[in-house]
């Protein structure tokens, strides 16, 4: 099991502590082999910050494994129309400088797994400091900016801007319902 412990002794993830990797669960022969490497990163309510509270372990996917001076793995985190009430797994993707949007939004679809027709009513929006900067229109033939995410200069991952996807949590029921309220049905 993974203690605050453990992730408040390498909150700078650049170390990684061999009991760390094997509280994980991840093969250690497959670390061993080079063929895998977690990646560590903090978060809070399903938010990105640097804290020793919650800690993720994951898989570093191989395109992510070399990161150039004109690329960055941008934040993704999951919310709900107010970057306030985010939900699910946030996860980084590698972007290029000028990188077509719709080849990052394709990309972003193929990663979750999600059906052309549900993925069309997701919003796509730049992030800052738990505020919506702009909505994204991630069908044009608008390119990525490196330093509209500031990536050379950010501090933390709280401050650094990120990718926000504004959709429907599903996952938590019909929107006003209390747990406990059951439907009322007449019989006749």
């Amino acid at each position: 099991m993974v203690t605050d412990e453990h992730l408040a002794s390498y909150n700078g993830f650049d170390l990684v502590d061999p009991k760390l990797l094997d509280d994980t669960g991840l093969p250690r022969e497959k670390i061993e082999k080079g063929m895998t490497i977690p990646q560590l990163y903090d978060y809070v309510k399903h938010k990105l910050f640097s804290s020793d509270d919650d800690g993720r372990v994951e898989e570093v996917p191989q395109d992510q494994l070399v990161v150039r001076s004109n690329e960055y793995l941008v934040p993704i985190a999951h919310f709900d129309k107010d970057p306030g009430r985010m939900f699910g797994v946030p996860f980084f993707l590698k972007v290029s400088n000028d990188e077509l949007l719709s080849s990052v939004r394709e990309r972003i679809q193929n990663r979750l797994e999600i059906p052309e027709k549900e993925y069309e009513k997701y919003k796509f929006a730049l992030i800052s400091s738990s505020r919506v900067v702009r909505y994204l229109d991630m069908t044009s033939n608008g390119r990525v900016n490196l330093a509209e995410l500031g990536h050379a200069h950010v501090a933390s991952l709280a401050t650094s801007p990120y990718l926000g996807l504004d959709h429907m949590n599903k996952s938590r029921g019909a929107r006003g319902s209390h747990a406990a309220e059951k439907a009322i049905v007449i019989h006749n």
